[in-house]
């Protein structure tokens, strides 16, 4: 099953979202309602966050690199998208 990837501010909002309004009270961000299941990534200063929520358990990690940041959410982006999501930070 294909879940949503968000990039740049919608993945900041994203992640905001589900660890801030939908965990509240759960024990280790599980996140199960499949509505929320989702991944995603963003630049934050010189740091790459990404966070995966696709299996019900919110795991967020930070990256150096955005390419290490992409293998871990095995996931691929065109250099057109990478551009854009660098250039639409907060």
């Amino acid at each position: 099953m294909e879940y949503p990837v968000y990039t740049g501010d919608e993945a900041r909002d994203k992640v905001n979202h589900l660890l801030t309004e939908v965990s509240p009270g759960k024990s280790q961000y599980q996140l199960g309602d499949p509505a929320d299941r989702c991944c995603g990534y963003f630049l934050d200063s010189d740091r790459w966050v990404a966070f995966d929520n696709r299996t019900g358990n919110c795991w967020v990690e930070v990256f150096r690199k955005e390419k290490l940041c992409l293998k871990y959410l095995k996931i691929n982006v065109p250099c057109r998208d990478r551009r854009r999501i660098e250039n639409n930070q907060k």
